[in-house]
């Protein structure tokens, strides 16, 4: 996966949001493989900007823009969606 990729996130996948503790994590199932994912909601905010349009250069600028001034690095969005395309 590249910089300039625009990932896309299936569209029949089901998202909740749920307390665990003070922080609220996002619940992720997949209806072919019914497995289920949790992700924080910066991370779900990731998924939800891959559009297949957006490349993952401008989700990181964009989530830069969100975690300001925490510094997001391209080389760990592209392991997190190559990990999230598995």
């Amino acid at each position: 996966m590249s910089p300039h990729d625009c990932p896309r996130l299936r569209p029949d996948l089901i998202h909740r949001t749920i307390e665990m503790g003070r922080d609220p994590m996002v619940v992720t199932k997949d209806p072919v493989s019914h497995s289920y994912f949790h992700f924080t909601e910066n991370e779900h905010a990731m998924l939800a900007m891959a559009d297949g349009k957006r490349s993952l250069v401008g989700i990181v600028a964009a989530m830069q823009t969100r975690m300001s001034p925490m510094e997001i690095e391209m080389n760990s969005v592209i392991q997190f969606f190559e990990q999230a395309i598995e």
